[in-house]
């Protein structure tokens, strides 16, 4: 039944067979009656008293923006000469002539666009450049109208606008001609993040082999000012700057040019080592490789001589004529010469050796050969490949690899008091040290983070069962203060449908992983838990009634990875180290790339193989599941089908999922997870239970819910849901986009999914997904669904409520739709609050409208304008972060006691030029000084946990990119393990990263704090009260923060909800008792981040967006193959600007005609493959109804 396989050495005998399976239950119980949650962290709350819910202060990441009085910005116009410039072609013209007036300093408050900010009025006329103050009221800004309620929210965007402008001026901008107006902190801008160009920012990349790709970690941040505060009529109104710290990626310092070049040549001969790939030995062949790569688009470059940056263009070594000997330029004159004197010709060589060497001795300018190769520059200069370094704060423009993605993601984990503390140093580093720029505007940052109050709401109340052999056939839930709970001695709500229980289950397996005696012990297992807790006989004792071997290679060989990592240090210690080299098993999962991540290829060749090869694979997989399929007999033929997949990377978990859902209901079992085994060699019954939840909800099952006697939000669902001529159902609602790092973008479709409650309990869904384009020039991404000529959320509704309507529920009418709609949209930025949900809304309406002439003739508008509607928009994509609360002067209080100074100096009696050593050794008595430590400047300090040291501090270059064997260094380790590790004398740190083949060290001990509080998360249903409202909203909205979820990894961030639309909230327009207050709102909403079926833990979002977010992220995988179409696409869509002189080529014009065309007929195609591999995808009816009224929800 199983294929048999070699046993692995030391693994003993082969496994007994199978034992039979367990007798069938002797018939479905009914739902168990309503028992409440105990509250178990003391006293039980009252869900309906707000007055005894549990409060707490907290920081938030905002900080004061303070302006002074009678702060006047004044707007300008940028007109160019040309209308359809390049953003390049525009920076060029302003710099040049902002030069040549000496007035650089107004590049501050340019947005690159066609708007400057200045705190004076200007006006220039020039050739190709016009600058003229905005006209009334727009050119004269106000800034503390902000503050005034009269003023209109245009003047007042204006306003946000022009902060923002300058406070990117002050982050970015540094000039040499204006040395009076400099940024504090130099940053390089790269999309809405900005990295400080400083080398403390830099961090190496916690990899098997660091120097893999020549790559670095980069901190950085996101910032933005806005208008925050309570939404009462006295409340006042503040500026505010929110701030939140990333990692991206840089180049390693001192990386030369030949050593980068030589890299892309080796990665692209795959097998071939660095050292024997000779530049002066490539062909023609190789210099268009490695020109056309991805990572030398945009490449900037140290050179040594008179200048010092420059832009990469072109590399050969093949043309003679690109030598340093051979390549002949006439020399510009020197401004003191005679201007009388003739020009001088001269090579390479020649020039560099005769005249730069002696005038720059401090660049060490090395002797240059006639035959050194030339790197051709943007702008046509050309120096010496052995003069070139690669500029080390720049992102990467080929994107990140999977091994990169793997350590940022890592990286970028941290834990809330390192988070709170990164934000503090980078506000007062970069706004609060002096910055000049923000002083000449007039605009002052306050370094304290918002301290506001909070309320944690209630625990939701769920519903399960007991389990068929347990002494009693109801148990509680409980629901614990971490809002999570599990299903020992539980079964499910309500099971599968009779029809599913009735006989066992028959399956089959389809394998990526050749350990066949391992997936047998995990059917056993997952058979268990589904008859234990679901009561679903697995047809173990038969087995598989077919088993399908794969074979799958990934995108590029896999590196090496660790071995498992050394325990924390005790009394609170840093965590274990990652094992190092070669002798490690699979990757850890946090290290594999997550489901969903973008395929990145170097060269068109790479994904064309790459392409050719998932058809190979499609094509197998088709012909050995349909024909297993088709030698059975109906009766036969299996019901479900598990696919163990090896990892959670995007393939083939999209090759898998597009062929088997429109054939079979299926679930995707990670292999590493689900066969590792554990201590005693057995499999992790967790992880079945786990799996089970998920099978069971595709069978039809439920399997919890919530009570409504302690949920006054459920109890008016069921309340409206059974009122005659009312009737209910909550919709969830997302689209997703396509990448922009993709390749696809411009040609590529979004992708719209909406699901639909049926049941007065929340727990089973319909849903519908399409697909559509828009119109915008540089993307077809597009939010809101539908257009004016094509209702695409009609159509979706329509879907949804049709199915719904056939999916048979006791105590509902179906003759006509709902009343009553709660929306959860989500995905819905602040400036399109109005526009996308009044278009959806008014497609709604017309729905109604169709409806009610067709069913109660002519009563169309009165049944449109009867629905009553409730949307809620869910925000989850910003910056804001809360922590819990550290008290007022706790940041000076640990600075003094840990020997340094916030702002930045060296603290009086501070350790001169040692590394804190005074604390190092206080903190790990153990730990040895390996020589002396350097001096570096001071930075103020992260606040981890219990543990207060430095967020970064750079170790020697020799030491800080020499590899897997000097990764234990004094700053992250505590005691190294394994051969390349050694002791360190870190205060506390992580455990070091083991050697070659060894296992990570151990982590450093802490010195105990006693004055040093922990951060913390704020726990699971916190919702945040007072100055921390966003006012920029629509008039007459209301909104509320609330954190749902407890983080589990890094710095968990609540979710925004905006009530655009709020019948529920309306007494007079709902029944008597029927009508929530806003606490209530917030409850229900807090309690339907219970009801994932797929989870013992609440979601950090409502269930209905959740699910709508997993169906459209699960579609967008659907449209793999056609994805590679779009990019050959869109890689043609190139304006040539000698079209219209030669003939050949694109113009703007036939440009946008042919993109369109294009993306017509990729909605099209991308609609088609929907429809056909998506199950329930459209109006189902009569018997087909019947035979898909189980195991609708397969998303899950």
């Amino acid at each position: 039944m199983y294929p048999s396989y070699p046993q692995p050495l030391g693994m003993g005998p082969p496994l007994p067979p199978m034992p039979p399976a367990p007798p069938g239950p002797p018939g479905p119980p009914g739902p168990p009656g309503p028992s409440p949650a105990p509250h178990m962290g003391g006293p039980k709350p009252d869900p309906k008293d707000p007055s005894t819910w549990q409060r707490l202060s907290l920081d938030v990441n905002y900080f004061k923006v303070l302006t002074g009085d009678g702060l006047i910005l004044h707007k300008h116009e940028v007109i160019f000469r040309e209308n359809d410039m390049s953003k390049r072609e525009r920076e060029k013209v302003m710099e040049s002539n902002l030069r040549q007036l000496k007035k650089k300093e107004y590049l501050i408050g340019w947005d690159g666009e066609y708007t400057l900010i200045a705190a004076e009025p200007v006006t220039i006329l020039l050739n190709n450049l016009t600058i003229l103050p905005c006209q009334p009221p727009m050119g004269e800004i106000r800034v503390n109208d902000i503050f005034v309620p009269q003023t209109p929210e245009d003047i007042k965007m204006t306003i946000l606008y022009a902060l923002n402008i300058v406070l990117c001026g002050a982050t970015t901008f540094r000039r040499r001609e204006v040395e009076d107006l400099q940024a504090s902190v130099v940053c390089t801008k790269r999309g809405r993040m900005f990295f400080p160009n400083k080398d403390s920012a830099l961090f190496p990349l916690e990899m098997d082999d660091p120097n893999k790709f020549g790559t670095v970690g980069w901190r950085g941040f996101k910032m933005g000012i806005g208008l925050t505060g309570e939404r009462t009529p006295l409340a006042t109104p503040q500026l505010s700057l929110c701030l939140n710290v990333t990692v991206g990626l840089a180049y390693r310092p001192g990386q030369t040019a030949r050593e980068f070049f030589q890299r892309i040549l080796s990665q692209d001969r795959r097998n071939a080592k660095l050292l024997d790939v000779q530049l002066e030995q490539m062909n023609q062949e190789d210099e268009e490789k490695l020109n056309r790569h991805s990572a030398m688009r945009g490449l900037k470059i140290r050179g040594k001589g008179n200048r010092s940056d420059y832009t990469f263009l072109r590399f050969s070594v093949t043309d003679p004529g690109k030598r340093a000997g051979t390549h002949r330029f006439v020399r510009k004159p020197e401004p003191d010469a005679d201007p009388n004197d003739p020009p001088v010709e001269t090579c390479e060589m020649d020039y560099w050796n005769g005249f730069l060497r002696p005038r720059f001795p401090e660049q060490n300018i090395p002797f240059i050969h006639a035959h050194e190769p030339l790197v051709e520059m943007v702008g046509g200069s050309k120096i010496p490949l052995c003069c070139c370094t690669i500029e080390p704060f720049q992102s990467p423009a080929r994107g990140a690899q999977p091994d990169e993605k793997a350590a940022l993601q890592t990286s970028g984990l941290m834990d809330p008091g390192e988070r709170r503390g990164e934000i503090l140093r980078t506000v007062k580093e970069v706004y609060c040290s002096g910055n000049r720029i923000l002083q000449h505007f007039g605009v002052t940052i306050d370094p304290v983070m918002f301290r506001v109050e909070a309320a944690v709401l209630p625990v939701a109340p769920l519903l399960l069962a007991g389990q068929a052999n347990a002494r009693f056939r109801s148990v509680d839930a409980r629901v614990k203060d971490d809002a999570s709970w599990n299903m020992a001695n539980k079964s499910s709500y309500v099971k599968a449908p009779d029809l599913v229980r009735a006989k066992p289950l028959r399956f089959c397996i389809l394998s990526y992983d050749q350990r066949g005696d391992r997936i047998e012990k995990f059917m056993n297992a997952l058979g268990d838990a589904l008859f234990r807790e679901h009561e679903i006989t697995l047809d173990l004792q038969t087995g598989p009634v077919f088993f399908i071997d794969l074979q799958f290679r990934r995108v590029r060989p896999q590196s090496a990875v660790s071995s498992r990592g050394g325990r924390g240090g005790a009394r609170g210690g840093g965590r274990g180290g990652r094992g190092g080299g070669r002798g490690g098993g699979p990757a850890p999962e946090a290290q594999q790339a997550r489901k969903g991540a973008v395929e990145e290829f170097e060269t068109p060749e790479q994904e064309q193989e790459w392409m050719a090869y998932m058809e190979e694979r499609q094509v197998e997989m088709q012909m050995r599941f349909d024909g297993f399929m088709a030698a059975l007999p109906p009766e036969a033929r299996p019901d479900y089908a598990f696919v163990f997949l090896p990892g959670n990377q995007e393939q083939p978990w999209s090759l898998v999922k597009s062929f088997l859902d429109g054939r079979i209901r299926n679930t995707c079992v990670v292999a590493d997870k689900a066969l590792k085994p554990d201590r005693n060699g057995e499999i992790s019954v967790q992880y079945a239970s786990n799996i089970a939840l998920k099978v069971n909800s595709r069978l039809g099952g439920t399997n919890w819910a919530l009570d409504k006697t302690n949920s006054d939000g459920l109890r008016i669902i069921e309340d409206l849901f059974n009122r005659v001529r009312h009737d209910i159902a909550v919709i969830g609602v997302d689209v997703t986009h396509p990448p922009p790092q993709g390749g696809a973008s411009r040609v590529q479709p979004s992708v719209c999914a909406m699901v639909c409650s049926v049941d007065e309990k929340l727990t089973q869904w319909t849903h519908c997904v399409r697909a559509q384009c828009g119109t915008g020039p540089k993307s077809a991404a597009q939010e809101v669904i539908g257009t004016p000529e094509k209702k695409l959320f009609k159509e979706m509704l329509g879907v949804c409520l049709a199915n719904r309507r056939e999916w048979t529920v006791p105590g509902r009418q179906t003759r006509l739709p709902p009343l009553h709609l709660v929306i959860f949209r989500d995905g819905v930025s602040d400036a399109q609050v109005e526009t996308v949900v009044d278009q959806e809304i008014e497609q709604v309406r017309e729905l109604y409208y169709d409806i009610g002439e067709k069913v109660l003739e002519g009563a169309g508008p009165k049944f449109a304008e009867g629905v009553k509607l409730t949307v809620i928009i869910v925000q989850k994509r910003h910056n804001t972060r809360v922590f819990t609360a550290v008290p007022p002067s706790f940041e000076d209080d640990a600075a003094s006691a840990a020997g340094v100074s916030l702002s930045g100096e060296p603290p009086v009696g501070g350790a001169g030029g040692e590394l804190w050593g005074s604390r190092s050794s206080a903190a790990s008595s153990s730990s040895r000084v390996v020589g002396p430590l350097p001096s570096y400047p001071r930075f103020p300090v992260s606040f981890r946990g219990d543990d207060v040291r430095p967020f970064f501090v750079p170790p020697p270059v020799d030491q800080q990119w020499s590899g897997a064997e000097s990764s234990a260094s004094s700053v992250w380790s505590g005691m190294g393990g394994g051969i390349g590790g050694s002791e360190a004398p870190s205060p506390a740190g992580r455990g070091g990263r083991g050697g070659r083949g060894g296992r990570g060290g151990r982590g450093g001990d802490r010195a105990p704090d006693p004055w040093n509080p922990r951060v913390e998360n704020p726990p699971p249903g916190t919702v945040l009260e007072g100055a921390v409202e966003n006012l920029m909203l629509p008039p007459g909205v209301k909104s509320f923060w609330l954190c749902s979820h407890k983080g589990q990894i890094g710095t968990s961030h609540p979710s925004l909800y905006v009530v655009r639309e709020d019948a529920l909230l309306d007494e007079e327009g709902m029944p008597e008792n029927m009508a929530m207050d806003l606490n209530g709102l917030k409850l229900f909403g807090y309690h339907l981040c219970h009801l994932s079926q797929r989870t013992t833990r609440a979601t950090s979002y409502p269930v209905p967006a959740f699910y709508a977010d997993i169906l459209a992220d699960h579609a967008m995988k659907h449209l793999w193959k056609q994805k590679w179409l779009w990019k050959q696409q869109q890689a043609q869509l190139k304006i040539d600007p000698k079209a219209e002189e030669t003939g050949v080529g694109m113009t703007k014009e036939t440009y946008n005609v042919q993109m369109m065309k294009w993306r017509a007929e990729a909605e099209v195609a991308a609609n088609e493959i929907l429809l056909e591999s998506i199950p329930c995808n459209r109006p189902v009816f009569g018997e087909e109804a019947e035979r898909q009224a189980w195991g609708r929800m397969f998303f899950l």
